[in-house]
């Protein structure tokens, strides 16, 4: 199965150090996209959200993250993010690391308004999980995550938002 979260759409916020979580409406692939501080910020590793999700299976997951792609304020900077869930250690995204200005990575990261970074995390027991992104380094732009448990079909815009009721 797939679950597929909007960024915009977080289960808790936690600002620390003056890092300011914000929405940026009419940025991205649904028109709001997730601003994990100011690109003028220099705190790492700190503010975050969190999305709570329920899984019917334990077992390996994949999960695909859908960031703007950007480049470091300076070259004292990356373009780090972290990810976790529930209790494993975090997983740190860079989108500018896994391609160069100017590769054919890069250009195509441009064209589709998305840089999409991948890890694999294991899930040791069905039911209730939470899903962490914290902020990295300054201004990190998320649009979506998407956790794939196995059958996600691909697609330009990736999985549409799961909802549950």
């Amino acid at each position: 199965g797939v679950i597929s979260i909007e960024a915009t759409n977080f289960t808790r916020k936690t600002e620390k150090n003056g890092v300011k979580i914000n929405t940026i409406d009419g940025l991205g692939y649904a028109a709001k996209s997730l601003q994990l501080g100011s690109i003028a910020d220099n705190s790492f590793n700190s503010s975050s959200v969190e999305y709570d999700f329920y899984t019917t299976s334990a077992g390996s997951a994949t999960i695909y993250s859908y960031a703007l792609p950007v480049f470091p304020k300076n070259k004292e900077h990356t373009t780090q993010y972290g990810l976790t869930i529930d209790d494993s250690y975090m997983r740190w995204m860079n989108i500018a690391t896994q391609s160069q200005e100017n590769s054919f990575e890069w250009k195509n990261n441009v064209i589709r308004n998305c840089a999409i970074n991948t890890t694999t995390i294991s899930i040791g027991k069905p039911g209730k999980h939470t899903l962490k992104i914290t902020a990295g380094d300054p201004g990190m732009i998320i649009q979506k995550v998407v956790i794939d448990f196995g059958g996600m079909k691909r697609s330009y815009l990736g999985s549409p938002p799961t909802l549950v009721n």
